[in-house]
């Protein structure tokens, strides 16, 4: 499954850029955030990754009704549901499912149980869910990187690994991955990473996908 990250029109390039900015704030916001459900147990172990980072990958805990009206308005198939029904669904969900990251972690079956409208289909339940997911990989990278949006875009553009399963295909090769993203630069002093910095991203991406399985479907667009 492809198209892992969320796109907005071609010829509204200041809309885009100022949705990436606000993606990157709202990632960068709930660093730290305390009521952050722990997705991961622990980090990799030492036997398995001489790499060690005390990183775990949470799941901001906060109720976010918008998130999760913008997750169904998106995923919304001609005239199939209407604004009014929208905003009831999301009612029902916002005390469990809480934003658009937890709508991405559940289960359709569970969602399902939560709305009050019985006759929604599961098939559209899993159009959230998978909206959800897409907005979710974004601000899963942006915590992976620190908040780094300049290295999100050279992994995206140069190295086409946006996505955390793409990014942990390069734990084995940090070196390749740096002369990577600093290929072509006409400024050396424009690249400030580290082959540790993108091994730490790399290790980071492998924990973060043995956490979230459904991370395992999304891969960069060529």
């Amino acid at each position: 499954l492809e198209a892992a990250m969320p796109s907005t029109t071609d010829n509204d390039g200041d809309n885009e850029l100022s949705e990436r900015e606000r993606r990157a704030r709202a990632a960068m916001a709930r660093f730290g955030k305390k009521g952050e459900i722990e997705t991961t147990s622990s980090p990799l172990k030492a036997q398995e990754d001489d790499f060690i980072d005390d990183w775990k990958l949470v799941t901001p805990s906060e109720d976010d009704i918008d998130e999760l009206v913008e997750c169904i308005t998106e995923a919304k198939e001609s005239d199939s549901y209407d604004d009014k029904d929208t905003k009831a669904w999301a009612a029902d969900l916002v005390d469990n499912v809480r934003n658009w990251r937890g709508l991405a972690n559940a289960d359709s079956d569970v969602v399902l149980a939560q709305l009050n409208n019985q006759n929604i289909q599961a098939e559209t339940v899993e159009r959230w869910i998978e909206v959800a997911q897409q907005r979710s990989i974004e601000e899963i990278m942006l915590e992976i990187l620190d908040g780094d949006q300049d290295a999100l875009d050279c992994l995206m553009d140069k190295a086409h690994s946006s996505t955390p399963k793409d990014l942990s295909f390069w734990y084995a090769s940090p070196g390749m991955l740096l002369e990577t993203l600093t290929k072509g630069d006409d400024e050396v002093k424009s690249c400030t990473w580290t082959e540790t910095d993108v091994k730490r991203w790399a290790s980071r991406a492998k924990i973060a996908v043995n956490a979230l399985p459904w991370l395992d479907l999304y891969l960069t667009p060529v």
